[in-house]
């Protein structure tokens, strides 16, 4: 069953007001807490992140939008959905235009969803609050050669490593970074990538290789 939060706070004051802002400094919930600890990241765009430069740069105008950012703390789960005005780190990587204005939506996994959220904020900290906080279960796997990360209903993402770490031994076709603070990511090839938001709707982008995968010790 997936329900709809209410958080408390500047979030709040946000999210009600349907306000968004540019990477740049937060507006996020936060809470006191001495950081997430160990924590798997798995992270989707709508744009190819490893590949030949024409594939890249064709896509880089219209696509790069959009990002699931997903976190497994271990006693919690937290699904980030954003969405942006343009291409989220076009800025840094195709040096055009300014920063992009985002909005993010979030479900949450966990005994304590507040808490949850604010570690995941404290990975991508220039994000805004949530237009949007559901309670909802999310199933999360990384195994081997393969990950899933799965909503029932509203998001199904799974896939696999690209074989033999390609992309770390060929990186000048690497063109983005994750949006999350961590070191190592790994990319992968998305089988299977839909997200459907009630307030940022629904995106998909699949066959590509579309996806961030680390590890975080904390």
């Amino acid at each position: 069953m997936i329900k709809t939060l209410v958080l408390l706070g500047t979030g709040a004051a946000l999210a009600a007001l349907g306000l968004t802002s540019p990477i740049g400094p937060s507006s996020a919930p936060t809470a006191e807490c001495a950081g997430a600890g160990d924590f798997t990241y798995v992270e989707a765009r709508d744009t190819t992140v490893w590949g030949g430069a024409c594939h890249v740069s064709g896509e880089a105008a219209c696509f790069g939008r959009r990002a699931a950012c997903a976190f497994d703390f271990g006693d919690a789960r937290v699904v980030l959905s954003v969405l942006g005005d343009r291409n989220l780190q076009g800025q840094d990587v195709f040096r055009a235009g300014g920063a992009a204005q985002v909005k993010v939506e979030a479900w949450v996994d966990g005994a304590d969803p507040e808490a949850a959220l604010a570690l995941a904020y404290a990975q991508i900290p220039d994000l805004p609050a949530p237009v949007q906080v559901h309670r909802a279960p999310v199933a999360f796997a990384v195994d081997g050669e393969g990950f899933s990360v799965r909503v029932p209903g509203e998001i199904e993402l799974a896939g696999e490593l690209v074989p033999d770490r390609a992309c770390c031994t060929m990186p000048e076709s690497r063109w983005y970074a994750p949006l999350a603070r961590v070191e190592g990511a790994v990319v992968g090839c998305a089988d299977s990538c839909r997200v459907d938001g009630a307030e940022l709707g629904y995106w998909a982008f699949e066959g590509e290789n579309s996806v961030f995968i680390a590890r975080s010790s904390g």
